[in-house]
């Protein structure tokens, strides 16, 4: 007994001391999404079952992830992490694992060939120099922003600074990458008593190694990188199967009997289930539209017309984006589509 409440003393000093860094939603009583609190959006979710604590995405790196695990362990107040779900293996997703020790580190069959940039990244002088000329540079024109800044930005501002300088102490100490040790190739699920977390396999499209992980206890859905508000970006290295299995996996939560209270992406806020049809109808009408007008004897210049954002997927076209980007995106995955479909 004492020792438990010593280690409660402890998570929640340290928690708080913390606690200025991270922005923290409560979604649930089991479920909160977290920030380091910075310019940008990174989204983490962390979930609490009666079987431990599971952890969706681990940031950069271990010094940026620290205080937002302290921070879940002072909300949750425990530290039983069982399991580390890493949604894929860009920059602000599997870079914090090796916090989690104890804890089995799960991802796709692809997360570990994904990962490897992690790891080389830390080997190169040449990507070392770069980045730490960026973060200084970084960090001198955010402390230049304090002085005229109101206390909100500041906030932001200072959470930048501290961002920064923490990735740029790990960078140059260099930290452990854990890789998964537990990988799936089509779906699973984490029991953790109480709820569940399954675990889908997306296809290839953001990433090699993207997949949602749905709690249907909590009607919580995370995209992170694969699915957003805005116009999707179709991978050069995609096959027919990856573009169908990403319409049959979106149908499963767009069906009128699923219903979810809050889809959580990796870089935006919250989006719609709107928007997950739009996503849907976006695959669907690009892969059935694409191969009827090639079929039809259309070139390539006359499908770009056809299937222009403005005429085919207005929604896209959306304020906080420019038209000619969002377009000049979609005529490089209709070239992508077009290509598949010699294939």
């Amino acid at each position: 007994m004492k020792r438990n409440i010593i280690l409660v003393f402890v998570v929640l000093w340290a928690g708080r001391a913390f606690a200025g860094l991270v922005d923290v939603e409560k979604v649930s009583d089991r479920v909160l999404v977290l920030n380091f609190k910075t310019s940008g959006i990174s989204n983490l979710v962390a979930v609490k079952g009666q079987k431990g604590l599971v952890m969706i995405d681990t940031e950069v790196s271990p010094g940026v992830m620290r205080p937002i695990k302290k921070e879940i362990e002072r909300q949750f107040q425990r530290d039983d992490w069982a399991y580390v779900v890493n949604t894929h293996a860009h920059m602000h997703h599997a870079g914090g694992n090796s916090l989690f020790e104890g804890a089995k580190i799960v991802g796709h069959d692809n997360l570990a060939a994904d990962m490897q940039w992690i790891i080389d990244y830390q080997k190169s002088d040449e990507d070392k120099k770069r980045f730490f000329e960026h973060a200084e540079k970084t960090i001198k024109d955010s402390r230049a922003k304090l002085k005229s800044a109101g206390a909100d930005e500041k906030e932001k501002i200072e959470g930048e600074i501290e961002f920064w300088k923490l990735l740029r102490k790990d960078l140059y100490n260099g930290y452990e990458v854990l890789m998964p040790t537990m990988t799936f190739s089509d779906r699973t699920v984490l029991n953790l008593g109480d709820i569940k977390l399954e675990l889908i396999y997306f296809g290839k499209g953001h990433s090699d190694s993207d997949i949602l992980v749905y709690i249907p206890e909590e009607k919580v859905l995370v995209t992170s990188g694969a699915c957003y508000g805005h116009l999707p970006k179709i991978n050069e290295e995609v096959i027919l199967a990856d573009i169908e299995r990403s319409i049959s996996v979106l149908e499963e939560f767009i069906d009128d009997e699923v219903e979810l209270k809050r889809i959580v992406p990796a870089h935006e806020k919250s989006i719609t289930k709107k928007e997950l049809e739009q996503k849907h109808n976006y695959f669907k009408t690009m892969l059935e539209g694409l191969r009827t007008a090639k079929q039809n004897g259309k070139t390539i210049e006359q499908a770009k017309e056809e299937f222009s954002v403005q005429k085919k997927f207005p929604f896209y076209n959306t304020k906080w984006q420019d038209p000619q980007e969002v377009q000049d995106r979609q005529n490089q995955n209709i070239e992508v589509f077009w290509n598949l479909l010699d294939k």
